[in-house]
């Protein structure tokens, strides 16, 4: 089954924060001794704050809280004293914090990564590039591999809550080598963000041909196939039809014409992170905004051209599409061992793969092949129909 993933919006979903911090910090870990159910603070209730819930089957079971700087400072900034360090800083700041998971989900893959891509999506969003915490010290390790968190001071008890912390900084423009590409967005942007995602594992149905429902969607993060007719679902890895990667849209059709859907689509990578529309807020964006429905109209016309004409191979397809996404315009390096997981090939066969670019001047390798390097990110686009 799927885990939604969603803004936090209403009074019941705020109260759901307050009571999953409880059961994960109170209940299963014993960090805090408290007794009332549930856990907030006064940046809870700020403008500049914003949680972000992930659901399984209508339970909550993580959350994680952002807060951008404002006029009551940062909650980090309560614990520590990062002003020596933000002077030096250029772009806005902001504390992520109270990420709590409950033990079962800890090994869902993929999770963590689309709650602090939420975090840092809306981040870029207000122009905030540097995240400002404090964490507990069993997960420095963690968010060091993932996200580059650089502690600041060695682990101290907070005065407040009496437990060790680790004061740390994230800078957004200098994440890790393969963690960058997770946590980049897509380039391509068609509607407004719905707040609404949805985080599948590999070969968990998105939805069956024959289905009713009109939800729209966009690959964030991951691989999804078209599953080809007559072969169940779990067997796709070796039978795969036509594979989309991230700033894909699909579902469309759908939305427009209200019919059943007209194909099967699954999770082909380790997990895909989906952004999520309901389809009366597809066709108000497409009445209020011209633009919008003529670039739906430009890529429906695209992939149908692309069927017309004969599209390149899916995989290399998909390949090329990463290779320009993650690049993207400052052309940075991509980490191939990245590149090769989300195209579900290993090192040796990504290689054979894009010898052929190399070779034709498109792309360019390090020395041990461990990163990429886009040359010209018009000519591999073209070369694939991307």
């Amino acid at each position: 089954m799927a885990i939604e993933l969603r803004t936090v919006r209403t009074t019941a979903d705020k109260a759901e924060v307050y009571r999953l911090r409880y059961k994960v910090f109170v209940e299963e870990e014993q960090r805090f001794h408290l007794t009332m159910d549930h856990i907030f603070d006064r940046f809870d209730s700020f403008a500049e704050t914003c949680n972000f819930l992930a659901f399984d089957g209508g339970e909550a079971v993580a959350g994680i809280r952002l807060v951008l700087d404002g006029p009551a400072g940062l909650p980090a900034g309560h614990a520590f004293d990062f002003e020596p360090l933000r002077r030096t800083l250029t772009g806005g700041c902001a504390t992520v914090g109270w990420f709590c998971i409950r033990k079962a989900y800890r090994r869902h893959p993929g999770l963590v990564v689309s709650l602090i891509q939420m975090c840092f999506r809306r981040m870029r969003r207000h122009g905030a590039r540097h995240v400002l915490a404090v964490v507990h010290p069993p997960a420095l390790a963690l968010m060091r591999r993932l996200v580059g968190a650089r502690p600041l001071a060695p682990q101290f008890e907070d005065q407040a809550l009496g437990v060790p912390i680790v004061p740390v900084h994230v800078d957004l423009e200098n994440l890790p080598s393969g963690s960058r590409e997770r946590f980049v967005d897509p380039e391509e942007r068609l509607f407004a963000d719905s707040g609404q995602r949805r985080l599948y594992r590999r070969d968990e149905v998105i939805f069956l041909r024959g289905d009713t429902g009109g939800e729209v969607f966009q690959i964030l993060r991951g691989v999804v196939r078209i599953q080809p007719d007559g072969y169940p679902v779990d067997v796709g890895a070796t039978h795969s039809g036509l594979l989309m990667g991230p700033g894909q849209f699909f579902g469309e059709l759908s939305a427009l014409d209200g019919r059943a859907r007209s194909a099967t689509l699954a999770a082909h990578s380790e997990d895909v992170d989906l952004m999520v529309w309901q389809r009366a807020a597809i066709l108000d964006q497409l009445r209020s905004s011209p633009e919008c429905a003529l670039h739906l109209c430009r890529m429906l016309a695209a992939r149908l051209r692309g069927v017309m004409e004969g599209a390149a191979d899916s995989s290399t397809a998909l390949a090329a599409r990463l290779l320009v996404g993650a690049a993207g315009k400052e052309n940075q390096p991509v980490d191939a061992r990245w590149l090769a997981g989300q195209c579900g090939l290993d090192r040796q066969s990504l290689s054979s793969m894009v010898l052929p670019w190399a070779q034709e001047r498109m792309i360019a390798a390090d020395d041990t092949r461990a990163h990429i390097w886009v040359i010209d990110r018009g000519r591999l686009a073209e070369q694939v129909r991307i």
